[in-house]
């Protein structure tokens, strides 16, 4: 297998940096059909190298001495790291990286369920009014989640990138993650999103009209065009050195965080080719997968945390988390007190953290619009940082051999995370038939999915709590059976 040099590799790397930043300009200069017209260039780029792959592979199996050396690895090592090759073979291999996996997951669970009950953020939404005590505590949780999780999972899937590519070369390592990243994503893209679109449509009282949509899955739709870079140009050029002390990995936080908020007010709408541009979303991906390559080839993950920044990580976080909860709380609570305060004050907000004001009456409205979007995205990018390292070392610190049930559900994480809105929506559709049904009153708006209809905290905590706990099971069970239908196993 032949890679390009490290001089050539530059090259290749700053072509398709400036191709990013061309279909980034593309989307922010035509807002609304710029994203449109990349999104569905993707999805057919994507269907077409899918289904060449399937052919290939097909091709492959009908020789027997390929088939003989055919070698499968389990579909969520490719995501996120869990594999059933023999451990002798996986450098760096942990139970620890397998169970904080698992707890990823169950973060994304978690999350969307807040999401539906917080009133944004997902298919089907209750409690999207100003004055919600459950979303004072809702949203900062929220604003958390999303300033780490997927970029730690974008990690972990960049440290087992370099060993399946260099186990498999560079054809078969594409083909591989075709089939068992774009097989699931195609499944989802076409069936499963527009089944959750007609369950959404269904509960709001909304006619349904046949739309593909990648949903949580524009995370294994970015993997894969990770790993299509990765192997064209023979991953980045990257010589083995000692990990940056976390000083100043935060530090890099920070500058990533002024560019998400660039792109924040680049991409108002909210999406660029399948993924949500929010907090802690393109650049800390792009740059979390580079890190992840660059822990396994360097052995990052081989000691913890000095002790000092073992502190600082906690510090750090446990400071931002803090203003997070007790900012969102405070601001809530005025609006509880203040329910039509017409003063000229930015806060207390309905946008939280985001300034109350009108551009169009008040001169200074951008300016402190812009001045809060970019404290809030340096505070989540020096978190993101701070807490992935937290949660990585903590990890590690507590490692032990994983039980029989550990190691089925690391193994049922990636199918977990695949099916999870089909379980999510009905669910919460459910419990929204259930708050009807014991006299609540909940709307939906002409054309939303999204309810604002005022319920107490009550209902909403108590629907959560329900949502969430049956959702997690119910996905793992799910995902657990689904795992071991006829060809399921060679994919997830």
């Amino acid at each position: 297998m032949s890679v390009l040099p490290h001089p050539e590799r530059r090259v290749a790397l700053l072509l398709l940096s400036l191709t990013l930043v061309g279909a980034i300009a593309f989307v922010a200069a035509l807002p609304g059909t710029g994203n449109e017209i990349l999104s569905y260039a993707l999805a057919i780029c994507l269907t077409s190298a899918v289904l060449t792959a399937s052919v290939l592979r097909c091709t492959a199996r009908a020789s027997p001495a390929a088939a003989d050396a055919e070698a499968p690895l389990d579909a969520a090592a490719q995501c996120t790291g869990s594999s059933e090759a023999p451990r002798s073979a996986q450098r760096g291999r942990s139970d620890y990286l397998d169970r904080l996996k698992t707890v990823l997951t169950a973060i994304v669970i978690l999350h969307h369920c807040t999401c539906a009950f917080v009133g944004s953020g997902w298919y089907l939404c209750v409690g999207n009014f100003a004055a919600s005590s459950f979303a004072a505590l809702g949203k900062p949780l929220l604003l958390l989640d999303q300033s780490y999780f997927m970029s730690l999972f974008f990690f972990l899937s960049g440290y087992f990138t370099p060993r399946s590519f260099a186990r498999k070369g560079r054809r078969d390592f594409c083909i591989d993650r075709l089939q068992r990243l774009g097989l699931p994503l195609m499944a989802f893209l076409y069936v499963g999103g527009p089944i959750v679109g007609v369950l959404t449509q269904a509960a709001a009282g909304h006619a349904y009209s046949y739309q593909p949509d990648p949903g949580p899955c524009w995370y294994i739709a970015w993997l894969l065009l990770l790993s299509g870079a990765y192997a064209v140009i023979g991953g980045p050029p990257l010589p083995e050195a000692p990990r940056p002390a976390l000083g100043l990995l935060v530090g890099w936080g920070a500058l990533l965080g002024m560019v998400q908020a660039l792109l924040l007010a680049l991409l108002p709408g909210g999406s660029f080719a399948f993924m949500p541009i929010t907090l802690g979303s393109l650049p800390f991906d792009l740059a979390f997968y580079y890190a992840g390559i660059a822990a396994y080839r360097s052995r990052w993950l081989d000691a913890p945390l000095a002790t000092s920044e073992r502190v600082l990580a906690w510090a750090i976080s446990a400071v931002f988390a803090l203003a997070t909860f007790g900012g969102t709380v405070a601001n809530t609570a005025a609006i509880q007190q203040q329910p039509h305060n017409n003063s000229t004050a930015y806060y207390p907000s309905a946008a939280f953290p985001m300034p109350a004001c009108d551009a169009a009456a008040d001169p200074a409205c951008g300016g402190a619009t812009l001045a809060a979007l970019l404290a809030l995205c340096v505070g989540a990018g020096v978190f993101s940082v701070a807490w992935s390292a937290a949660m990585l070392d903590t990890f590690r610190l507590w490692s032990a051999p994983s039980s029989p049930l550990q190691r089925e559900l690391g193994r049922s994480a990636y199918a977990a995370y695949l099916v999870h809105p089909l379980l999510v929506v009905p669910l919460t559709a459910l419990c929204i038939a259930l708050m009807r049904a014991a006299g609540a009153e909940i709307d939906f708006p002409p054309k939303g999915s999204s309810s604002a209809s005022p319920l107490a905290a009550g209902w909403l905590a108590l629907g959560w709590a329900a949502v969430t706990s049956a959702s997690i099971v119910m996905t793992w069970l799910v995902a657990a059976a689904l795992r071991r239908l006829p060809g399921c196993r060679q994919v997830l």
